[in-house]
């Protein structure tokens, strides 16, 4: 009911390892994780599990619910968010990201960029362009390294996940 840290990070591992096996864990069972749990990264590696299968349907969840606080006046809230939409590895999110590259705070800006690369794929360099000749020297500079990484993925990287995705993301145990 309220797992600590370590459990958090072997349930996550387990989901992880049974991605392929349809038989000791079922989409169901993905879907009750999800639905009956409160812990982030629990609902997160669910919704990541259901990816790799083909199913999207969790992860676009998982983006609506941080969208929401993307809108917040506190700089602090919108960067979580953006933290979160970064960790789910998805391109469905780089949408959703993509207007805070013109945030006026310039911590948030950088937070997007970094959750865009962490997101996006070939298809989303177009809204790194112009900030490649931003003033600020630390977002020029990280525009050019997010533009040059970006440029690598195709356009349907991060569409559906790898278990790289995932494992890159899965939660410590301390």
């Amino acid at each position: 009911a309220n797992p600590g840290q370590e459990s958090i990070a072997i349930i996550s591992k387990g989901m992880l390892d049974l991605a392929d096996n349809h038989n000791l864990l079922p989409d169901y069972t993905l879907e009750l994780i999800y639905q009956n749990h409160t812990h982030s990264d629990l609902k997160r590696v669910a919704a990541q599990v259901l990816s790799i299968r083909g199913d999207n349907r969790l992860l676009d969840k998982q983006v609506v619910a941080a969208q929401s606080r993307l809108d917040s006046a506190s700089p602090d809230v919108r960067q979580q968010a953006l933290v979160e939409l970064a960790k789910t590895r998805y391109a469905g999110a780089a949408n959703v990201i993509a207007p805070l590259l013109q945030d006026n705070n310039t911590s948030v800006k950088l937070d997007a960029l970094l959750a865009l690369r962490a997101t996006g794929n070939q298809g989303h360099i177009h809204w790194v362009t112009p900030l490649r000749n931003d003033p600020d020297p630390a977002i020029k500079w990280l525009a050019d390294d997010v533009g040059n990484y970006l440029q690598n993925l195709s356009e349907s990287a991060r569409i559906k996940l790898s278990s790289n995705d995932i494992a890159s993301e899965i939660p410590l145990m301390y």
